[in-house]
């Protein structure tokens, strides 16, 4: 429903900030004070990280769940350390504007408690409702992730190695660069990328996007992620993507790819099968789908591949206009009635046959999916 994407989107980056003083600073001090230094608060008279910085915006540009980020400036680097590497952009001659992710204060623990406490509650679930509500490997595959996210350094690899690959792929697409010597476990200091939120539709008008141009982009920029580097953002939501308004840019659909703390990693085996899911599912090959879900671990109990490709190409097939949702919205909620009831009718007619069944073994004949690898909560979420 609108109310609740409207009202849960605003965790994303729009979430009340945390105090400067009295978070933020403290943070900076912990991870980047050094203990010479007192950074840009004057603080010490040594060489540290945070004296490094020229000025730091107490206001953030965006706060989310786990983090907000504030525009910064570092300071000319001294003759002796400028950096002489081209692919760094830095001249070391003048003012650097980066942003800096700083993680909320703790946050970590209230996640892993978070964690804890969901775990509790799927084990009861699953206790209470049998083998078909437990979703003991979805939580398992998620936690492990969202845990890598509370580790900034992991991040910043993961940047390095995304751009790296957009760049050899030859992708028309902005990845920042973390800064050498910004970086901790809960401070990321990365280049500062001008640009607006891709969901800003007046702006995309204000400055002549092309919107074609701008969502090929961004589709191939996780076409290349997940089916050759077999790694990608598993975060793509919209704030989290930006569109460049950099002045070295005259292009005006460029996007800038932010967030890769919740960054997956495919095994070269499951980054074809899945390659080969997405393949067969575009040319309505029923032989290389069936190959494609005994390469990834997929295993239903019911051969009816005709009834799979059509679940492949309605869960992966062309997206709808705006101008057409209503109505496309309209002819899936009656389809999806006929099949129900043509599914009930089904049932009725099984439990004639076969004598009564209680509500588990119903439960369980709905169910086609005997086991599935899970790889596959990330790779659906793309």
């Amino acid at each position: 429903p609108e109310e609740y994407l409207t009202t849960l989107s605003v965790l994303q980056d729009r979430m009340p900030p945390k105090g400067f003083e009295e978070e933020v600073m403290v943070t900076l001090r912990e991870e980047l004070g050094g203990v010479t230094g007192g950074g840009v608060d004057g603080g010490g008279d040594g060489e540290c990280p945070l004296d490094r910085f020229e000025w730091i915006d107490p206001v953030p540009l965006s706060t989310a769940s786990l983090a907000q980020v504030h525009r910064a400036t570092l300071k000319p680097l001294p003759p002796s350390t400028t950096n002489t590497d081209p692919s760094k952009d830095d001249d070391g001659q003048s003012s650097r504007d980066v942003v800096i992710k700083v993680q909320h204060r703790g946050i970590s623990s209230l996640l892993l408690q978070d964690m804890a406490n969901l775990r509790s509650i799927l084990k009861i679930l699953a206790r209470l409702e049998g083998p078909e509500a437990d979703y003991t490997p979805i939580f398992t595959e998620y936690s492990t992730e969202v845990k890598s996210e509370l580790d900034f350094r992991l991040e910043a690899d993961n940047m390095d190695a995304v751009r790296t690959l957009l760049a050899r792929n030859k992708v028309c697409a902005i990845v920042p660069r973390a800064i050498d010597g910004l970086v901790t476990e809960r401070v990321l200091v990365m280049d500062y990328c001008e640009g607006f939120a891709v969901r800003d539709v007046d702006r995309l008008e204000e400055y002549g996007v092309d919107r074609e141009l701008l969502l090929r982009r961004i589709v191939e920029s996780w076409a290349v992620q997940m089916h050759v580097g077999g790694i990608f953002n598993a975060d793509p939501h919209p704030g989290n993507i930006l569109v460049s308004t950099s002045t070295n840019d005259k292009d005006a659909s460029v996007p800038v790819l932010l967030d890769f703390g919740l960054t997956k990693r495919l095994s070269p085996g499951m980054k074809v099968a899945f390659a080969r899911l997405m393949h067969a599912s575009d040319e309505n090959d029923l032989d290389a789908l069936l190959t494609s879900f005994e390469e990834m671990g997929l295993v239903l109990n019911r051969k009816d591949p005709f009834e799979d490709m059509a679940s492949m190409r309605r869960s992966f097939g062309s997206t709808t206009p705006q101008s057409e949702v209503k109505e496309a919205k309209k002819e899936r909620t009656e389809r999806f009635e006929k099949r129900k009831e043509a599914m009930e009718k089904e049932m009725e007619k099984e439990e004639e046959a076969d004598g009564a069944m209680d509500t588990k073994q119903k439960q369980k004949r709905r169910n086609p999916v005997d086991a599935w690898p899970a790889e596959l909560i990330f790779f659906g979420r793309e």
